[in-house]
């Protein structure tokens, strides 16, 4: 759960850094911030004296353009190092892959700052190597997951481990807009050399007393080890036959496709949610500093809430018998695809 809650946190901590580092007055005629999004209750901040007031103090002169990039530059590195990390994480030392991962993570935070200030382009290029490691690390966690999650238990686990995303979401949005109020070496600096230090201590920590499964882990005890063994032992890896992978058969299979687009178009609306929103609050909702900060946890918090309880819920379903894996997966993979069109819907119509 730390580890994805040090992972969302570096790679989110651009949304909120964001609006304290660029001067988006010297952009407002090219941004989203229009005389149809001003109001009585929303005025347009288009002036420099404005936008100090509200909090926004930034000077990096990036176009709207330049900043959808760097968000974006993230994802392209992930993609790159998703499917051979997923292998490797299978057959080697899971271990060693999440600790380079988190490495890599950590080392592009730190120089962040610096980098920003000296060269965009070069800036740039850091979030594609930022993402890189985030696209080693996931899969990577997943595979462990795997070897200490007992099948029956999957549900809350899955739920309390990935609560890390959620709770990433909190903390960021508190803590970075409460940094960037800071004047103590410019304030948003301050954001990456947080989350950047957090990263050093949790490298430190997971080479201490991380492991790939519970037989190579030191502080577990024989009870427990002997629970989660058994309970996988019709699950575990086999490492003397490597069986070749039906490549063909994965890419035309209808569920695999029907799996994939859903993971898509959820992380589609999560990815907005972790790096957009803090933008959108204030060249649209036209919110200060303070109360940006604010707003952009609230998803968060609801996500955490709902994620606890589903996963409880859906592993109640399971032991009772009422669905088996299958149904129980679609019937909450319905609920929260749904419930998030309902939600975005609601938003481009004005209902909310």
């Amino acid at each position: 759960m730390l580890c994805l809650f040090l992972i969302d946190s570096m790679k989110m901590n651009l949304g909120m850094a964001m609006v304290c580092m660029v001067n988006h007055t010297a952009f407002a005629d090219h941004q989203v911030t229009s005389a149809r999004n001003a109001s009585p209750r929303c005025e347009k901040i288009e002036d420099v004296e404005g936008a100090v007031e509200a909090g926004y103090t930034g000077h990096l002169l990036w176009s709207p353009t330049m900043q959808s990039a760097l968000f974006s530059a993230v994802f392209y590195g992930a993609l790159a190092t998703s499917l051979p990390s997923g292998y490797l994480a299978d057959w080697f030392n899971s271990k060693h892959l999440l600790l380079l991962s988190l490495v890599v993570y950590t080392l592009t935070t730190l120089i962040s700052p610096i980098l920003a200030e000296t060269s965009y382009t070069v800036f740039l290029i850091n979030r594609v190597l930022m993402g890189l490691g985030e696209g080693s690390a996931f899969p990577t966690v997943i595979s462990i997951a795997a070897r200490w999650f007992p099948p029956a238990d999957r549900g809350s686990m899955v739920a309390l481990y990935t609560a890390g995303t959620q709770l990433a979401g909190i903390f960021s949005g508190f803590v970075s807009s409460s940094l960037c109020q800071v004047d103590f070496m410019g304030g948003w600096p301050l954001i990456f050399y947080v989350y950047g230090v957090m990263g050093v201590v949790w490298i430190l920590l997971w080479a201490l007393l991380g492991s790939s499964d519970p037989k190579e882990n030191h502080w577990i005890s024989e009870k427990e080890e002997k629970y989660i063994t058994e309970a996988l032992q019709h699950a575990q890896r086999v490492t003397a036959d490597k069986r070749e992978v039906p490549w063909l058969s994965i890419f035309t299979s209808l569920p695999f496709w029907a799996i994939g687009f859903a993971w898509f178009a959820n992380n589609f609306g999560v990815a907005i949610i972790q790096v957009i929103l803090p933008s959108y609050f204030r060249d649209v909702l036209q919110l200060d500093l303070k109360s940006n900060g604010l707003f952009t946890i609230l998803p968060f918090v609801m996500q955490l809430i709902t994620k606890l309880s589903s996963g409880v819920i859906s592993d109640f379903i399971k032991r009772r018998g009422f669905l088996g894996h299958t149904a129980t997966c679609k019937l909450f993979q319905s609920i929260g695809s749904f419930g998030t069109v309902f939600a975005y819907v609601g938003l481009l119509c004005g209902l909310f």
